[in-house]
C-alpha cells in the first residue's frame, strides 16, 4: 500500500480543523499564525541585528540554501515550540495529526526506542531531520499538554528550559560521514540570552516596544 503523501494530509487536516488549520497557518514573513511565531521565536538574536542564538547545522550535506536547520538547534527549537502551542490551545491529538501532516512518513520512528534511534545511520539529512521533528513534535506535545492555555511567550520559556536540562534531538555526522542523531543541550549562556529575549517580546515573537 502506497503512503499517503503530506500535501494529502495537510489538505484534510485543513477541512477536518479548518479553525486550527488557519491558526497554525504556514510560515509567512510578518505574519502572526503559529508557525510563523515558532521561527520567529527560534531566530532571535540578542538584538535585531545580531545573528541567531541558536545555531544553524553547518554539517557537510546541510550546505545548500533551505538546508541549514535541518537537525540544528533552531529547527528543534522551531518544531517543539510549534506542537507545545497547538496542543496547548487545541490539544494534543490535533497537535500531533498536524505534526504528522507535514511530514513524508509520520510513522518513520514508530516502534524504535531511544537507543535505536541514536544508534541508527541514517541515508540522508532529510530522513534524519524527519526522525528529528517526530521526536521533538512529541515533546512539545507533552510541553503543550502541561500548560494548557499558555501563550507562546511562556511555552517559548518552558522549551527552552526542556533544551537546557533535558535536551532536545538534533543531527551530526559522524567519523564516517554518516547522518547520525542525538539529544544535545543548549548551553548555560545560550539558555541565559534567550530567557533574556524572550521577556522583550510578546506571544508573537516580536519586540514589545
Amino acid at each position: 500500500m502506497l503512503p499517503v503523501p503530506s500535501w494529502l494530509r495537510e489538505t484534510w487536516f485543513a477541512i477536518s480543523h479548518p479553525i486550527a488549520a488557519n491558526d497554525i497557518g504556514s510560515y509567512k514573513k510578518g505574519a502572526s499564525n503559529i508557525s510563523t511565531n515558532a521561527v520567529r521565536f527560534s531566530t532571535r538574536g540578542v538584538s535585531a541585528e545580531s545573528e541567531s542564538i541558536l545555531k544553524e547545522n553547518k554539517d557537510k550535506g546541510n550546505e545548500n540554501k533551505g538546508n541549514e536547520n535541518k537537525g540544528s538547534q533552531i529547527n528543534a527549537v522551531r518544531h517543539t515550540l510549534w506542537q507545545a502551542a497547538i496542543a496547548s490551545k487545541y490539544g494534543a491529538a490535533v497537535a500531533k495529526e498536524a505534526g504528522d501532516a507535514h511530514e513524508d512518513n509520520p510513522d518513520a520512528i514508530k516502534g524504535q526506542s531511544f537507543a535505536q534511534l541514536l544508534d541508527k545511520k541514517f541515508s540522508s539529512s532529510e530522513k534524519a531531520d524527519e526522525a528529528i521533528d517526530l521526536s521533538n513534535n512529541e515533546t512539545g506535545r507533552n510541553i503543550g499538554t502541561d500548560n494548557k492555555g499558555a501563550g507562546m511567550k511562556d511555552l517559548a520559556g518552558k522549551v527552552l528550559d526542556t533544551f537546557a536540562q533535558i535536551g532536545l534531538y538534533t543531527s551530526y555526522l559522524d567519523d564516517q560521514g554518516n547522518t547520525r542523531i542525538t539529544v544535545t543541550k543548549i548551553t548555560p549562556e545560550q539558555y541565559k540570552q534567550l530567557l533574556d529575549v524572550i521577556k522583550t517580546l510578546d506571544n508573537t515573537g516580536r519586540t514589545i516596544y
